[in-house]
């Protein structure tokens, strides 16, 4: 019985016939192939494990009406809100508004107080960087992040437009420790002044 057993385990035929059904072959980072849904679940998972790495604690929306994909834990009773925006072919991606705050002064207030956005440019054939942009820095629009007013099909929305030009602005929110303690050390004393 275990000379059978020996002869079955060691089968070149059946070894190599085995070898070809399993060379599924698997092409990483063809992003064209995807659906943008596709896109943007992936991107929303590859936040959830950077920032899992940096060691939060992070915290999933079921569902996404209000503009945040992400609650991160940095502090006891204190989150940061991200909302997850991932696009190819470096188009112009946009945050509405109406998701943060009724008027003006609170969609501002929302920017200083621990809003941001997890940016994910999806080029063909390269790993997605991952980009943290604060947004406090929404209120001082550049070539990278705008603001577009109300026309007739939409209403006010900040945008941001990764363009070649704007690669260098852009690049200053490639997530880092470094950005992250800005980040949370620019939150904290907003948090401080608007207490008192």
């Amino acid at each position: 019985m275990a000379r059978q057993l020996i002869t079955v385990l060691n089968n070149p035929e059946r070894d190599a016939e085995m070898n070809e059904q399993e060379n599924i072959p698997i092409s990483r980072f063809q992003w064209s192939a995807l659906s943008s849904l596709q896109v943007g679940r992936y991107a929303e998972h590859l936040t959830t494990m950077r920032l899992l790495e940096a060691g939060f604690e992070v915290f999933t929306s079921e569902v996404d009406d209000r503009g945040i994909d992400h609650l991160v834990r940095y502090a006891p009773g204190r989150c940061l809100e991200i909302q997850v925006k991932a696009v190819r072919n470096r188009n112009l991606s946009y945050i509405e508004k109406k998701h943060l705050g009724k008027s003006e002064e609170e969609v501002e207030q929302r920017l200083m107080s621990g809003y941001c956005v997890a940016f994910l440019l999806f080029e063909e054939g390269v790993e997605p960087n991952l980009y943290l942009i604060p947004g406090y820095d929404f209120l001082s629009p550049n070539d990278l992040l705008r603001e577009y007013p109300a026309d007739k099909s939409v209403g006010p929305n900040f945008a941001i437009s990764p363009t070649k030009k704007a690669q260098p602005i852009l690049d200053r929110y490639k997530l880092t420790n470094k950005l992250l303690a800005e980040f949370l050390n620019r939150i904290k004393l907003f948090d401080q002044t608007s207490a008192s």
